[in-house]
């Protein structure tokens, strides 16, 4: 999170926000004086997101389009200032580079590492 250059005030989008890794994400931007969208689906995911200071939630199952969805829960309608990858599969990956207009900063974190 440190190393996506957002500051106090600016919006990521966390992708995976629901999950286990994502709540950490979530609390960490949060701690961090970030605003954050958070992106998973499911109602039980869509609470925990809110429970934990997300101010918007995009869920990629019923969401026509998510990259549109993205950039308009954003102040400007352009995208979050970082996107945080944790996804299991390749679509999120994919959308992350038509969220926002660069500089944007993309972050994975591979799931399948030691951590």
């Amino acid at each position: 999170m440190k190393e996506s250059g957002a500051r106090p005030g600016e919006t990521v989008a966390i992708v995976g926000a629901g999950g286990g890794l994502g709540v950490y994400a979530q609390q960490y931007a949060k701690a961090m004086g970030l605003r954050i969208i958070a992106i998973d689906s499911g109602e039980e995911k869509r609470k925990t997101c809110h429970d934990l200071g997300s101010y918007a939630f995009v869920d990629f199952g019923t969401s026509k389009n998510v990259v549109k969805d993205v950039q308009a829960a954003t102040e400007d309608g352009l995208g979050p200032h970082a996107v945080i990858l944790l996804a299991v599969n390749e679509k999120p990956f994919q959308q992350s580079a038509e969220v926002r207009l660069p500089p944007t900063t993309y972050r994975l974190l591979d799931k399948s590492a030691n951590l």
